[in-house]
């Protein structure tokens, strides 16, 4: 479906992601993201974004709508603010989300979704971890218990990525109307996503307790490496700049977090503590960054 035509939708939600070339393993595992989220669109309206080879066959084999029109840098980076722009004239939907292409939903994003709208919130971001885990073959999303075979496996052998990994953002449709150009899929913009959200007195609240979210590892060859990518590639320098700085904790850490009860709970928002509980994780990325 072409972005530019349609009615606006009106689920409880609009995902909307801007998928990399799907060639190779990240295809794959984009391919598996998307089939995830398709498991809920009774709940959830799915936007792509961009043009990358693939990217329009995999939204036409999934009835997806899709903007193949985002404007882009002076190195041919996607822009954010095109993307988001586009995403919230497009949607009827009260809430937005903005998710990576690689990570995996399950049941427990509908649940969550549902916790939110029963906080009642006028705005909020949500944000949370990520589960890290290898996968090397396409989900079999077709078989019975899929969900529960992958958490299993999750479980024994995903680890919990540091606070500084964000790879979803949600958010009321009115929020972020107005955002810099940040280039996608590089450094800070995620930070400032966070901080301009609490710099209003906003709740942040992290959901990681209620909601999956599985990022299935891949390289970093389409951005240089990771390193180049995240902190001294002159897209994330630029990144950095149109953000008014790196924001590392101002924009990693939650006002509030929501258990799975249901009732939002103020978090203990001294970064100095926040970052000694998450120093393990915090040191393996440290770690992933300079390897690459």
């Amino acid at each position: 479906m072409n972005g530019q035509s349609g009615n606006k939708m009106a689920s409880a939600a609009t995902l909307f992601a801007a998928p990399k070339a799907f060639e190779g393993h990240i295809g794959m595992i984009q391919r598996n993201a998307i089939t995830s989220w398709c498991q809920h669109r009774d709940q959830v309206d799915i936007f792509l974004f961009g043009n990358d080879p693939g990217v329009a066959e995999i939204a036409e084999e999934f009835s997806i709508r899709h903007f193949p029109h985002v404007e882009r840098n002076d190195e041919g980076t996607p822009r954010l603010d095109s993307i988001f722009s586009q995403a919230i004239e497009a949607s009827g939907s009260p809430i937005m989300m903005y998710v990576n292409s690689d990570i995996v939903f399950n049941s427990s994003l509908p649940f969550t979704l549902q916790k939110i709208d029963d906080l009642q919130l006028d705005t909020f971001l949500l944000i949370g971890q990520r589960t890290n885990f290898d996968q090397l073959e396409p989900i079999p999303f077709s078989e019975v218990g899929w969900e529960e075979k992958l958490m299993a496996r999750v479980a024994r052998e995903g680890k919990l990525a540091s606070i500084l990994c964000k790879d979803y953002f949600v958010f009321p449709r009115e929020a972020y109307r107005e955002i810099p150009a940040f280039a996608i899929g590089r450094g800070n913009w995620d930070n400032w996503m966070v901080a301009e959200m609490a710099k209003n007195n906003s709740p942040v609240i992290d959901v990681t307790e209620c909601l999956f979210a599985g990022h299935q590892n891949h390289d970093y060859t389409h951005a240089g490496g990771r390193m180049r990518a995240y902190v001294s590639g002159s897209e994330a320098r630029r990144n950095k700049a149109l953000a008014g700085g790196s924001n590392y904790v101002s924009g990693s850490v939650a006002t509030h977090r929501l258990p799975r009860s249901g009732e939002l709970v103020r978090a203990n928002r001294l970064p100095l503590l926040s970052f000694l509980r998450d120093f393990p994780r915090l040191a393996r990325l440290v770690y992933s960054l300079f390897r690459q």
